[in-house]
């Protein structure tokens, strides 16, 4: 069964999820060496670290997947390059549904995009309308259950690449503010 969308968390166009985070500690240190003596005054080198990380933190996708919805709305169905209903090219439509899930979630819409470091094998097809990451399929009537089942099989992995994601995210937090407090060190040394 074919899902609409792009693969989540692949970066087909984009930077992978560690570039994204390397770019944004180049930013931070960045923002640090502008960073004026009076700014620093009074607070700890790793204490001024981890303000200037908090303040411009990249946050990980939060998606509640208990809270899920399905959705089943009606259309029409071409066998254009499908072989998977024993259709064939040049039948016309037939009526069907787009079975869809749809899942909110919080967080920078592009984090989507991105490859994490570490992933699961199977990716999952989607696209981001707004706060709503939707899985879907366009199906025959005929075919509705299976299409929801389908649906909720390929969005098993869903929670591990959020997990992922978080901790790659985590991670580099934790990189950027050892960074920073050596940064911070020499900058008021020098």
């Amino acid at each position: 069964m074919w899902l609409i969308g792009e693969r989540a968390f692949a970066s087909k166009h984009g930077p992978s999820l560690d570039e994204h985070l390397q770019r944004w500690i180049a930013t931070l240190e960045l923002r640090m060496s502008r960073m004026n003596a009076m700014d620093l005054d009074g607070i700890s080198d790793r204490a001024a670290a981890e303000d200037l990380v908090q303040r411009h933190a990249i946050q990980p996708l939060e998606v509640d997947i208990g809270a899920a919805r399905d959705g089943c709305i009606p259309v029409r169905v071409s066998a254009h390059n499908r072989f998977d209903y024993d259709m064939e090219p040049g039948d016309p439509p037939v009526p069907g549904f787009r079975v869809t899930r749809a899942f909110s979630f919080k967080g920078d819409p592009a984090l989507w995009e991105m490859k994490p470091a570490l992933i699961v094998t199977h990716l999952v097809r989607g696209t981001v309308k707004g706060r709503n990451f939707i899985v879907g399929a366009d199906v025959p009537e005929e075919v509705v259950d299976e299409a929801h089942a389908h649906i909720r099989r390929c969005t098993d992995d869903l929670p591990d690449c959020l997990v992922r994601q978080a901790d790659q995210i985590r991670s580099c937090r934790d990189e950027a503010v050892e960074r920073l407090t050596g940064l911070i060190a020499r900058h008021r040394a020098g």
